[in-house]
């Protein structure tokens, strides 16, 4: 997906999911799976983010489970295709913020990364280095060079599930794991009733977000 940068704009909240924009059209015509996702760094390999992924038809659904680095390890994400609606969701606050699309968002964050539904999406070249057996599936490997710092991303993409299921840019590592076929509940990808509506700031600093001050006579 496109990184919407929900680590991202979220770094300050200190979060580490994955992305859930898109570079193409928000719909997916896969077959509905859970999985595991991992976030590491290959010189710290103990040192993992761990999430629970849901997606069918109706979205993405990312759950946190633990991360070392995250004071609020257990947010909830989700990215609605048929309104192209980006949300977190706090069920200890019962409340959801709607992430609203920045018309700045820069080169990167345009670019595909896991989940996405086509290899080096966005990526002005690339290339297919081969392919490889992936949580017992065979995958394809693609060099995806980034456009302006010249990083070279590797991507793994699974034909048959219309997914990449895996990204390492410089050792930097996120992955799906423990990918089983099961059709999520439709009620996952919705905001639970009587949920209040924050501002990114008020869900981020856990104070209401005033208007500016106008003056008067």
């Amino acid at each position: 997906m496109k990184r919407v940068k929900l680590n991202f704009v979220i770094t300050a909240a200190c979060l580490s999911f994955s992305s859930f924009g898109h570079a193409e059209a928000p719909s997916w015509s896969g077959k509905p799976f859970t999985a595991v996702q991992l976030e590491f760094n290959e010189a710290l390999p103990k040192k993992v983010a761990k999430s629970r992924v849901y997606m069918a038809k109706a979205g993405i659904r990312v759950e946190g489970i633990s991360n070392p680095d995250s004071p609020m390890p257990k947010i909830i994400s989700v990215y609605r295709f048929k309104d192209d609606k980006n949300m977190i969701i706090d069920l200890k606050r019962k409340a959801y913020v709607v992430i609203e699309e920045n018309p700045n968002m820069q080169v990167d964050e345009e670019l595909g990364g896991i989940l996405s539904r086509k290899p080096c999406d966005g990526f002005e070249k690339s290339k297919k280095t081969g392919t490889e057996t992936y949580e017992k599936r065979k995958v394809e490997k693609w060099a995806c060079l980034h456009p302006t710092d010249g990083v070279v991303v590797y991507q793994f993409f699974d034909p048959k599930m219309q997914l990449v299921l895996k990204e390492n840019i410089e050792g930097q590592v996120i992955e799906l794991r423990n990918i089983k076929a099961k059709t999520p509940k439709k009620s996952l990808f919705e905001v639970p009733k009587g949920y209040k509506k924050m501002s990114m700031a008020e869900m981020m600093t856990g104070y209401v977000e005033l208007n500016p001050y106008q003056g008067g006579k």
